[in-house]
């Protein structure tokens, strides 16, 4: 008898689990022996996801032996849902009488920009669930130390700090490579009643793009690195968001 699937959509993890339910319902598959499967993300609380995946599904009947589709199915539900756990955030450039004000910070090249449009990626096995998030919006992820690009990608991708330059960049999807020396902590978000702030230890400087493209690239007060005076001090307000903005970001 074929194993059973349900789940229940809603909530602030609507696309997680819009996501999850689309490609579990592709997949799933199960041998002769009976299973039932239930994954209410109605019910899920953020504490629930520093556990396993048998955990949060488990087996209402005995367990059971199932075929390798349901199991890589079952390993992308917990890649997906700890992106869940994450707080995102999107950011505008405050600095008063300047070009920059009010301006969003996006993703482009892997580095931080102000007066780019955000550059994404989906990959065609999603699109064809339709469960790509929009894409044309920059997000991230922490803030509490370390700071994440707000995205789905399993393994996620990691801001840091080009020890050189001081330049913010992030990591590509899928890859953990980093400069050596490179910065990753130092990140701190403190909520507000209308917005919040995210600040970096030494603070955050956007300079004119040098590679020819428009808009400012944004970059770290590292220590001993000397800035043009062309550059321009800034906060970076901060304003909850409850979906991740892109798939990945490039």
């Amino acid at each position: 008898m074929a194993g059973a699937l349900a789940i229940v959509c809603g909530g602030r993890y609507k696309y997680h689990c819009s996501f999850v339910s689309k490609y579990l319902l592709l997949h799933h598959t199960s041998t002769t022996t009976s299973s039932s499967y239930k994954i209410d993300f109605l019910k899920l609380q953020p504490n629930h996801y520093s556990k396993s995946t048998s955990e949060l599904n488990r087996p209402t009947t005995s367990p059971a032996t199932t075929k390798m589709k349901t199991t890589t199915s079952l390993a992308l539900l917990a890649s997906v849902l700890s992106t869940a756990q994450a707080q995102y955030l999107s950011l505008i450039a405050a600095r008063s009488a300047s070009p920059i004000h009010l301006s969003p910070i996006t993703a482009s090249g892997q580095r931080l920009w102000i007066g780019r449009n955000t550059v994404s990626y989906c990959p065609e096995s999603v699109e064809e669930l339709d469960a790509c998030p929009p894409g044309n919006t920059t997000t991230f992820a922490g803030g509490n130390g370390s700071l994440g690009m707000g995205t789905v990608v399993p393994g996620g991708q990691q801001v840091y700090i080009e020890p050189a330059c001081g330049a913010v960049q992030f990591t590509q999807a899928h890859s953990a490579a980093q400069p050596q020396g490179a910065i990753q902590d130092g990140w701190n978000y403190s909520p507000g009643s209308s917005f919040g702030y995210l600040s970096w230890k030494n603070g955050l400087l956007a300079c004119p793009a040098t590679d020819g493209g428009a808009g400012y690239e944004v970059f770290a007060a590292v220590d001993g690195v000397v800035f043009a005076d062309t550059c321009l001090g800034f906060n970076a307000l901060a304003s909850n968001v409850s979906e991740a903005g892109a798939w990945q970001y490039t």
